[in-house]
């Protein structure tokens, strides 16, 4: 999989990069275990959309330094509780336009 922080995020020095990018795959390891547990592999389309939704919980957009924590697991865990309510929020109001499109759209 070719995923290039250095293109992600300029910001950060070539040495944080190589950090970053160790620290990422740690995470992917472990989202991808969680995946697909059964599967020692996954299709490289799968491994990098694992990767965004690990930096969109990180917030790594926003700070990129959020990539050099030295404590990268608490902070994923955190950005997880910190989405958690807005993806309750966004399956409700999926299943309210469903439901919206089905009676009414017709």
């Amino acid at each position: 999989m070719s995923f290039d922080l250095t293109l992600l995020f300029p910001s950060l020095s070539p040495e944080d990069t190589l950090c970053a990018q160790e620290a990422l795959w740690v995470l992917l390891k472990q989202q991808a275990r969680l995946y697909a547990p059964d599967s020692t592999s996954l299709p490289a389309e799968t491994a990098a959309a694992l990767a965004e939704s690990i930096l969109l919980t990180l917030g790594a957009g926003r700070n990129p330094a959020v990539l050099l924590s030295t404590d990268l697991h608490t902070d994923f865990r955190q950005g997880q509780r910190r989405l958690s309510p807005k993806l309750t929020l966004s399956q409700h109001l999926l299943r309210d336009y469903n439901l919206y499109t089905y009676f009414f759209a017709k």
